[in-house]
């Protein structure tokens, strides 16, 4: 059982020239069972760039501030509350090839609600076209699973395998 989204994201990434896209669209999939995990999918087309060369783009999250991040591996991320009497975790794990930079920024909004000032994290990486897939898992449930992705060269096919012993996912 999942709920998926599709949104246009173009806006994001055009605004002031930021990352200048023909489009943008995010891909959002969360699964429910058998335990919960959201998974993230940017198609960019990146034409607007006629030169073909690596240019800067970012994957924005923004998190609490009673949040800690830590670099676990190459494009894994660990997101754990660090409030006192709760606990959780999870994993962020990006599937690009090439190794994404993490910049933690103070995020103040002009509005004044209890999540006004908080966290944006920026993952950026250098690429014709970034292909940002992610997965966010649950600490405890990871231990049991082996997250594999399969990327076809010429990007036309993104699918990915979640496979643990007792079942597996294909989302294509």
């Amino acid at each position: 059982m999942f709920d998926y989204i599709l949104g246009d994201a173009t806006e994001s990434y055009n605004l002031q020239n930021y990352n200048p896209a023909n489009f943008a669209i995010r891909h959002l999939c969360f699964v429910r069972k058998p335990f919960p995990y959201v998974v993230t999918f940017d198609d960019i087309d990146p034409s607007y760039f006629s030169d073909k060369k690596n240019h800067l783009y970012e994957y924005l999250l923004h998190i609490p501030n009673s949040f800690s991040v830590e670099k676990v591996n190459h494009n894994q991320f660990r997101l754990k509350l660090v409030e006192t009497g709760n606990t959780c975790s999870f994993i962020l794990q990006f599937f690009n090839q090439e190794k994404l930079e993490l910049k933690i920024e103070q995020f103040q909004s002009k509005h004044h609600h209890d999540f006004a000032n908080h966290n944006l994290l920026r993952f950026s990486i250098r690429a014709i076209n970034p292909n940002f897939l992610a997965v966010f898992t649950s600490e405890k449930k990871l231990e049991n699973l082996s997250l594999k992705s399969n990327v076809n060269i010429d990007n036309s096919r993104i699918v990915l395998d979640i496979l643990s012993p007792e079942w597996s996912d294909n989302l294509e």
